[in-house]
């Protein structure tokens, strides 16, 4: 009876160690931790490696960037081969990997490793190294506003700091660097049609400048040809006037004509201008259509409008 009973407690106390045994294991390794934390104090105080026991531990690389990955180089024989991985002091790591990759680390940003204990083990750090911007790529745009037509660079940049990034320009027509316009806009009477573009972009983040980005060649097209004056809205005279203009600055390849038009007016087919004497014209409202023809391939555009005569004075609106 006593045998079995002394059977009995001698397997509740073994399972009572087992079990204890199994929740040291899952616990952190405090003393390794405090003396990684120890460590990296240590090393942050005199600027240098702490070496216990003969153990070196390196960093490579010794100025990682942002988003890279650290490998822990490990010569001698640690207590242990735990490593306790840190960012600011703040642990992000704990185990048999000799290697972290700084996803969420900046620039500035201390990374630290242990590995051992205090009586055999070692502790070195490294600090997170500016990284500078970069241009991706780049997309040319023409567009016109109220102040007139311009090539716009749209880029897109990439900074693995969050650094705020700033651009210089340098456009080339032709190979032949611009000397006036330093913008991401070129203004279309620095260019003409066939000439070809390219934009030179060197990104900054105010602690040091990206690599050189040149865009790709492109050709500028011929413009396509648009009417962009409008018919006087009012006028005091006998006789009527209106000069037109179009998008297209060259002018000999332009032909205007009269589409539709009351008798008397008339059209210089190579200026646009359109004059009509009004001494025999009865008041009343005419309508006008006049057309622009680009005969090297620009396309045409037509304008329409009403021209109203009374006994003094005539108006017209675009229709």
């Amino acid at each position: 009876m006593r045998f079995v009973l002394l059977c009995i407690m001698m397997v509740v106390a073994v399972g009572c160690h087992q079990e204890e045994d199994n929740l040291a294991k899952s616990e952190p390794n405090w003393d390794q931790l405090i003396a990684a934390r120890q460590a990296r104090q240590a090393a942050h105080d005199g600027n240098k490696a702490i070496s216990f026991g003969g153990v070196q531990l390196t960093i490579e690389p010794s100025r990682p960037a942002a988003k890279s990955c650290l490998e822990a180089i490990i010569r001698g024989k640690p207590s242990n081969q735990n490593l306790v991985w840190a960012i600011n002091d703040i642990n992000v790591q704990e185990g048999p990997g000799k290697r972290l990759c700084l996803e969420r680390a900046r620039r500035g940003d201390v990374v630290s490793v242990f590995v051992g204990d205090q009586k055999a083990g070692a502790s070195n750090f490294v600090m997170v190294a500016n990284t500078p911007p970069k241009v991706l790529d780049t997309k040319l745009e023409l567009f016109e506003d109220g102040t007139g037509s311009y090539l716009q660079i749209v880029p897109t940049t990439e900074d693995a700091d969050d650094d705020y990034v700033t651009l210089n320009y340098r456009w080339f027509i032709n190979g032949i660097p611009n000397e006036e316009i330093f913008e991401d806009r070129l203004p279309s009477d620095a260019f003409l049609e066939g000439d070809i573009v390219q934009v030179q972009i060197v990104p900054s983040d105010g602690q040091a400048e990206g690599p050189i980005y040149l865009s790709r060649d492109v050709e500028i097209p011929k413009a396509i040809v648009r009417i962009t004056s409008k018919p006087p809205s009012t006028f005091q005279s006998k006789n009527y006037s209106y000069q037109i203009t179009t998008s297209v600055s060259a002018t000999d390849s332009l032909v205007f004509n009269l589409d539709d038009a009351p008798n008397g007016m008339s059209i210089d087919p190579r200026t646009g201008m359109i004059s009509w004497p009004l001494d025999s014209v009865a008041a009343g409202e005419y309508k006008v259509k006049v057309s622009v023809l680009d005969t090297v391939g620009r396309g045409e555009d037509t304008q329409e409008f009403t021209v109203k005569i009374n006994d003094t004075t005539g108006s017209q609106t675009k229709n």
